[in-house]
């Protein structure tokens, strides 16, 4: 029988590892604590200590003349294990053998000189097969909540004017139905004093990256049997950042986050009787001091209402994120759903729709903002999501007031839309299979190995023609 290694990172998580070719051995010195136990294998139990945040410190600790020594530590990443290898130079600065990526397969494997090490790995916490089936194994695809990312939370393209009303009301269109959004703001202190904010284009690219890295494995949680929980830290959210190129310092990271915990909104139908949501992007939210400290937050009740009913959809992360115009990333989303919803290479809309529905604000002249929508358009042409697009003026007698866009969308990225349908629907019948046939209105408790298999069967899905 293979040695194995017991690793805790906190109580009630916990990870047992089997090495097939190599007999691990811990250094001490550092917050670990070790107790061989008696039975086959030798087991050797570790006990992380929780002040372990950041992994990188422990590897000048080895011993680089021994270069079969392996350290264990909990990462940046709270729920996932890394392990870690002195370089083969000595100089101590460590080789990644198992990392968050790897821990998608309870066998993984990673080269390392000539050598190929087996890590057999399990986690014995309980998940709900919803969260299972949020988790993407491919970094460059999201989660997309369709009214949830479709309605006009956030503020740009603000001009020196008239002071705006404390609450904002837009009105805007989804599924056929009419709805309005009212944005209430925040006071935040600043080195000029308090000020009034709302959320900006900053924001929603801080909570697309949270959420990005919240598809990961077993990054989320439930509480009280509705509530999904994510923790991670400060520092993880500006790598993934810097990673899809846009630069935000800690600060400005820390201020985002508060926004999106306690910039209301609140959603309603115009021919409803009561409000669909009255809440934040974050309704709870705890943030630790430092870089590497744990944060949590809870998502909208939009949000968690999606991965319980397993009514999300994937998107190109990669692409959405490259995208530098807010017009022109919420014009990608309105694309998909309607192209998801109707089956129509050719999408049609009124610049008059884009700007209302996006949230962009009334320009001094119309001649600017047409202006501003064409370029809005422009985006997606150039980022390969559209083939080609006909402007139409619409005219009031001389003056143009309008432009009709009829836009045909590029093979590729309806290829990502039905991509994205199948595995809507695989989801669905992954669930159904798992529950006896029943809707998901709960959040429903699966064991290890059937998180795994459900996995595994979206890696399937996942994977290109003729990769399967």
């Amino acid at each position: 029988m293979a040695p194995a290694v017991q690793v805790g990172s906190r109580p009630g998580r916990r990870f047992f590892l089997s090495y097939l070719h190599h007999k691990p051995t811990v250094p001490n010195g550092f917050g670990v604590r070790m107790k061989r136990n008696s039975g086959a294998g030798g087991r050797l139990a570790v006990q992380m200590g929780c002040c372990l945040a950041r992994a990188d410190i422990l590897l000048p600790r080895l011993d680089p003349s021994a270069p079969r020594t392996y350290a264990y530590a909990r990462s940046n990443y709270p729920s996932a294990l890394q392990t870690y290898a002195p370089s083969p130079s000595g100089s101590g600065s460590g080789e990644t053998l198992a990392c968050r990526g790897c821990l998608d397969s309870p066998l993984c494997f990673r080269r390392r000189g000539s050598n190929w090490m087996n890590a057999r790995i399990e986690q014995r916490k309980p998940q709900a097969a919803q969260l299972a089936l949020w988790e993407t194994s491919d970094q460059t695809k999201t989660n997309m909540v369709a009214l949830y990312d479709l309605a006009p939370r956030f503020v740009f393209d603000v001009f020196e004017g008239p002071e705006k009303p404390k609450i904002i009301e837009r009105e805007f269109g989804f599924g056929g139905k009419r709805y309005r959004i009212s944005l209430k703001p925040t006071m935040i202190k600043g080195p000029h004093g308090t000020t009034e904010k709302y959320l900006g284009e900053r924001e929603q690219i801080v909570e697309e990256v949270i959420r990005r890295i919240a598809t990961d494995r077993s990054r989320l949680t439930v509480r009280d049997g509705v509530k999904v929980r994510f923790p991670f830290t400060l520092t993880e959210v500006r790598e993934e950042l810097a990673r899809v190129k846009h630069t935000y310092g800690l600060a400005e990271i820390r201020e985002a986050i508060v926004l999106l915990n306690e910039v209301r909104i609140t959603i309603e139908e115009l021919d409803g009787k009561a409000s669909l949501l009255s809440a934040a992007a974050f309704p709870v939210m705890a943030m630790r001091k430092g870089d590497t400290g744990e944060t949590y937050v809870e998502f909208n009740p939009l949000v968690a209402d999606a991965i319980r009913t397993l009514t999300f959809q994937q998107v190109n992360y990669d692409v959405l994120m490259g995208i530098r115009d807010p017009v022109s990333r919420w014009l990608m989303k309105r694309l998909h759903t309607g192209f998801d919803a109707s089956g129509a290479a050719v999408q049609e809309m009124l610049a008059s729709e884009i700007r209302r529905d996006s949230g962009t604000p009334e320009w001094r002249t119309t001649r600017n903002l047409l202006a501003r929508m064409s370029r809005a358009v422009q985006v997606l042409i150039d980022k390969g999501l559209l083939d080609q697009v006909e402007a139409l003026p619409v005219m009031d007698s001389r003056t143009k007031i309008d432009i009709v866009y009829t836009m045909i969308l590029s093979p590729s990225f309806m290829t990502e839309v039905q991509r994205s349908r199948r595995i809507a629907k695989q989801n669905m019948e992954d669930f159904a299979r798992l529950s006896g046939g029943a809707h998901p209105h709960e959040f429903v408790e699966v064991d290890p190995a059937t998180s795994f298999k459900l996995r595994r069967a979206a890696k399937v899905e996942d994977a290109p023609a003729g990769h399967a």
